[in-house]
C-alpha cells in the first residue's frame, strides 16, 4: 500500500523535476515587439507572467503531489499507531534499541581501550628496544673491560714468572 504509493510519487517528482529542467521561455521576440509598439518594456512584469504562464502546470502538478505526500503520511501515521496498539506498544522494539545502543557503546568504549593499549604497548617497544641497545652496549663494554684485565693479568703473571728466583 505506502512503499507503492512512495514509488509513484517519487517517479512523478522525477517527472517533474525532469519537466522543469525543460522549460525554456524565449521573450526576445516580445521585449522587441513592446519596444517597437511603445518604445518602452516593463521587463520584470512581462518576464513574471511569462515565467508564471510557463511554470503553472508545473506548479500546479507539485501542489498535488504534496497533498499526497501529506495524505500518505498522515495514513502511515494511523497504520502505524493501529500498529502500535496491536502489538501493545513498541516494547520490543525499544527495549531491542535500548539493548543495541548499550552494546554500541561498549563497542566503542572497547575500541577506545583496545587503540590506547595499543599505542601503550607500542611506545612501550620502542623503550623496551632502546634499554635492550643500552644493556647490550653495557654488557660489551664490560666484556671488552673483562677481556683486557685478563689480558693484562696474564700479561703481569708471566713477567712474573719470567723473574729469577733468588
Amino acid at each position: 500500500m505506502g512503499c507503492r504509493q512512495v514509488e509513484a510519487l517519487k517517479a512523478e517528482r522525477d517527472g517533474i523535476e525532469a519537466a522543469l529542467k525543460e522549460v525554456r521561455v524565449e521573450l526576445r521576440e516580445e521585449f522587441l515587439a513592446a519596444l517597437a509598439e511603445d518604445g518602452a518594456l516593463d521587463e520584470p512584469a512581462r518576464s513574471a507572467a511569462a515565467l508564471g504562464a510557463a511554470l503553472a502546470p508545473l506548479q500546479r502538478r507539485v501542489a498535488d503531489t504534496l497533498r499526497r505526500q501529506e495524505d500518505l503520511v498522515a495514513d502511515v501515521q494511523r497504520a502505524h499507531s493501529a500498529l502500535m496498539e496491536a502489538r501493545g506498544g513498541a516494547s520490543g522494539r525499544d527495549e531491542a534499541l535500548s539493548r543495541l545502543c548499550a552494546a554500541y557503546d561498549a563497542y566503542q568504549d572497547l575500541t577506545g581501550n583496545l587503540k590506547e593499549g595499543v599505542k601503550f604497548y607500542n611506545d612501550l617497544t620502542q623503550l623496551l628496544v632502546a634499554f635492550q641497545n643500552k644493556v647490550s652496549d653495557f654488557c660489551f663494554a664490560r666484556k671488552t673491560e673483562k677481556e683486557e684485565l685478563l689480558k693484562d693479568l696474564t700479561q703481569e703473571a708471566a713477567r712474573g714468572s719470567q723473574r729469577p728466583a733468588r
